[in-house]
């Protein structure tokens, strides 16, 4: 909450509009990094999202919040179904254009199911 406070502090209402907030926790990135719980990363996004909230009103609920921090076609579905993860933060997973590519299609795979239910 802290850190985001600093880094919006003067940011308007207006100004928001165009914010996107990727989240990805230190000890989830690079070669030997963990990959957070997904009970975790809801945890840490809806305190995110209240933290908007508190800041910009209604106007925080518009902002997307991105998560990263070994993401990989194993745990792509699981993230992007959580409330206020809006969209994935990819590494080192897309490195590799035939696992990028499977991301993607789990992703929008989950997507349309959801716009669809």
């Amino acid at each position: 909450k802290i850190q985001m406070k600093i880094a919006l502090h003067g940011v308007t209402k207006e100004q928001a509009k165009a914010l996107m907030i990727a989240y990805e926790p230190v000890w989830a990135i690079g070669v030997n990094g963990v990959p957070a719980s997904p009970n975790y990363v809801q945890k840490r996004h809806s305190c995110i999202r209240s933290t908007l909230v508190s800041q910009f009103g209604d106007a925080g609920y518009e902002i997307p919040i991105l998560y990263g921090g070994s993401v990989n076609d194993s745990n792509c579905e699981a993230l992007i179904s959580l409330e206020n993860v809006n969209g994935l933060f990819i590494g080192r997973s897309a490195w590799d254009a035939d696992h990028f590519d499977v991301i993607i299609r789990k992703v929008l795979q989950k997507a349309n199911k959801h716009a669809y239910t």
